[in-house]
């Protein structure tokens, strides 16, 4: 689960402050980060919520960015308009 590493660093945390957020021991979070155990599907859905992504982006379904995607910019006002759509189709961000 690489995506967790990524997501950790890019919201500039320590294993110690994901500890303290989300009550995951730093060992088991360490843990889910390099593939050596696999998180419950209610900690998945935990960690989904705090970073503001989906499930599917955790697991690495969709690996691409939108633009990478679609090879085209997205109005993402308007999917979000005329679609309902709360979360980006191609990379599972949060519109």
């Amino acid at each position: 689960m690489n995506r967790l590493k990524e997501l950790r660093k890019q919201h500039g945390l320590t294993l110690d402050d994901v500890e303290e957020e989300l009550g995951i021991g730093r060992g088991t979070y360490n843990n889910y980060e390099n593939g050596k155990t696999f998180p419950k599907l209610k900690t998945l859905i935990e960690m989904a919520s705090f970073y503001d992504v989906t499930i599917d982006y955790l697991l690495g379904v969709n690996r691409g960015r939108c633009e990478d995607e679609t090879n085209v910019a997205l109005d993402f006002d308007q999917l979000k308009e005329e679609y309902g759509f709360e979360y980006c189709p191609y990379c599972g961000r949060k519109l």
